[in-house]
């Protein structure tokens, strides 16, 4: 698998939270934000930085949930 330079930093965010869902009967239903906010933070991102990674990890989330919730 290959990973753009620029998409990095959202991609190794996501790795580290890969295992921070939050889930419910009907299975996950979205990263715990407190987590990943906490995590950038122990990494001293400016919150302009958060900010962008959070838009990035929400649409890898949503990609995500989408196939988890996929039917077979």
């Amino acid at each position: 698998m290959e990973v753009w330079p620029d998409c990095w930093p959202a991609f190794e965010l996501m790795s580290y939270v890969r295992t921070q869902w939050r889930t419910s009967m009907s299975g996950p239903s979205g990263l715990d934000y407190g987590v990943v906010l906490q995590l950038m933070e122990k990494r001293g991102l400016t919150v302009d930085e958060q900010l962008s990674l959070l838009d990035d990890i929400r649409v890898m989330e949503l990609a995500a949930l989408d196939e988890m919730h996929k039917k077979f």
